[in-house]
């Protein structure tokens, strides 16, 4: 099991081909694009901490301080991630400190799947 990385000096954002449904949160704390976000007590969101955690969806974007909006995709298809090695369709899952596992986690929060052109690149499907 692995954790699943931003690409280097990308961002993760919503594929076009797809409309993805998408919230936009206040930050709870610093977020990064790529990270797995809950919902706090003080109804902001934070990374999750823990492989039991559900999340409410994935930030994209630049992310954004504690305090400021940040955009959050619940549902639909993104790109951005470090996943060339991964097959079809594989489940990607919670991972600690807000991050994506490639392997037999405990929450499924997706799947590996192609872009719609021709040779397609890797995106990950959210499904939460």
């Amino acid at each position: 099991m692995a954790t699943i990385a931003v690409q280097s000096g990308k961002t993760v954002m919503p594929v076009n081909d797809y409309v993805p449904i998408m919230r936009t949160f206040i930050a709870g704390v610093s977020l990064t694009t790529g990270q797995l976000v809950k919902i706090d007590t003080n109804g902001k969101v934070i990374p999750t901490a823990a492989t039991t955690e559900t999340p409410v969806g994935i930030v994209v974007g630049s992310g954004g301080g504690a305090g400021y909006p940040v955009s959050v995709v619940q549902r639909g298809v993104v790109d951005g991630f470090d996943i060339s090695a991964l097959a079809y369709p594989v489940a990607v899952y919670t991972g600690g400190a807000g991050g994506l596992l490639d392997s037999a986690g405990t929450i499924a929060v997706g799947r590996v799947v192609p872009m719609s052109e021709q040779g397609g690149s890797k995106t990950v499907e959210i499904l939460l």
